[in-house]
């Protein structure tokens, strides 16, 4: 499962955190330390929750465009 909250200022996305990033085999681990630094670069710069999915990273990339993208609606973006 993945979590992830967003900071909003002056209704501009500021931060994403991840508050829950899925499984934490070593496997799963790798991938996520690579993809998701460059999924939430993608967020800050677009200011968008659409992202492009990470080669090797898909069901990493899908959980986080999936809770993203929740944030965005629960803040009203």
């Amino acid at each position: 499962m993945y979590q992830v909250s967003i900071t909003v200022a002056d209704g501009k996305v500021t931060n994403v955190a991840m508050v829950q990033n899925g499984l934490s085999d070593e496997e799963s681990m790798q991938i996520k330390s690579k993809a998701i630094p460059t999924l939430i670069s993608q967020v800050l710069s677009s200011q968008s929750p659409k992202v492009s999915y990470v080669s090797g990273a898909s069901y990493t990339s899908q959980g986080f465009a999936s809770s993203v993208s929740s944030a965005f609606t629960k803040a009203g973006l």
